[in-house]
């Protein structure tokens, strides 16, 4: 189940080596991110990698520790600030893919989060993810039960935030799975003065990035609805896998062998058909002494 049209505010990181903004909801080049160290220091301290997660394509983000990903006009002093990961996001879906773990309390993503303003999605001072909402009026840091660790496999995180106008809910999922969730009595508070920041946190106190991550990002991506965890699972589905021939027949004395990969293998004795399903699996043998002139081909499934 694909998510509602339109409600995608910000998407980095889907493949292409870069940090442009392809949500397409904002004016091109108006929230694409770029790499900063202390404040306002581009930054060689990050990369890209094609080590992407299973399914995936193109390139992910590689951090060092050293730099993180601020995206531009996301805080209120800026020139050309534009209110869409502040105001327009009242009810939130934050996801992406990363490999590595931050240190305790450190962000994967950040819009400041701390001293009562703003989210995170984090790890906790155990070894839990965490979705940080400010403001609430809930237990603002709420982990997941599972312990995480560095494992050096790729993992999906998303946390949601929904206000009615009388209660809010939060919710934290992890590959998919909700892992815990919570009521709440207000709407988040929002943070206009700190950078939306990818592998790290911007701290409006002392004006500075820092609390870097370590590791590898992709498919960043923020909504402006709370997604359901079939919506957010849409993201992690693999493509059903396309049929194929393995290589092409082949003819053994006597027998025709076919061999593939997923769907089914049809079968008829003229063209126009009727098509039926072949009897038996992937390699198929045809003797051509016994068996009628054959056509076959591959369907899907």
């Amino acid at each position: 189940m694909a998510p509602p049209a339109g409600t995608a505010v910000g998407a980095w990181l889907t493949g292409a080596a870069n940090l442009t903004d392809t949500s397409g909801y904002s004016p091109a080049g108006t929230h694409d991110g770029w790499g900063v160290a202390g404040l306002s220091v581009p930054s060689s301290s990050y990369g890209f990698t094609n080590d992407v997660p299973a399914g995936k394509t193109g390139q992910a983000l590689l951090l060092s520790g050293s730099a993180a990903i601020a995206i531009s006009n996301s805080f209120v002093s800026e020139v050309a600030y534009t209110n869409t990961f502040d105001d327009t996001v009242t009810n939130i879906t934050v996801m992406f893919w990363a490999k590595g773990w931050p240190g305790t309390w450190n962000p994967f993503v950040s819009k400041y989060g701390e001293n009562g303003l703003g989210w995170q999605l984090r790890r906790n001072g155990g070894s839990s993810p965490c979705w940080t909402v400010r403001g609430m009026g809930g237990v603002e840091d709420m982990s997941g039960s599972d312990t995480m660790s560095n494992d050096g496999l790729w993992h999906h995180y998303a946390g949601t935030f929904t206000f009615d106008g009388t209660n809010s809910t939060d919710s934290l999922y992890v590959d998919g799975v909700l892992k815990a969730t919570q009521a709440g009595i207000l709407p988040y508070a929002q943070s206009g003065g700190a950078y939306l920041t990818i592998g790290g946190r911007y701290d409006p106190g002392t004006s500075t990035f820092g609390n870097y991550f370590v590791g590898e990002m992709y498919g960043v991506r923020i909504f402006k609805v709370a997604l359901s965890e079939a919506q957010i699972n849409s993201f992690l589905t693999l493509p059903p896998a396309q049929p194929g021939f393995t290589g092409p027949p082949v003819l053994n004395g006597f027998n025709f062998v076919l061999s593939w990969t997923n769907g089914t293998l049809l079968q008829t004795t003229n063209l126009p058909g009727p098509w039926t399903p072949t009897p038996g699996t992937s390699p198929y043998t045809n003797d051509v002494r016994t068996s009628p002139r054959m056509f076959y081909k591959l369907s899907n499934p």
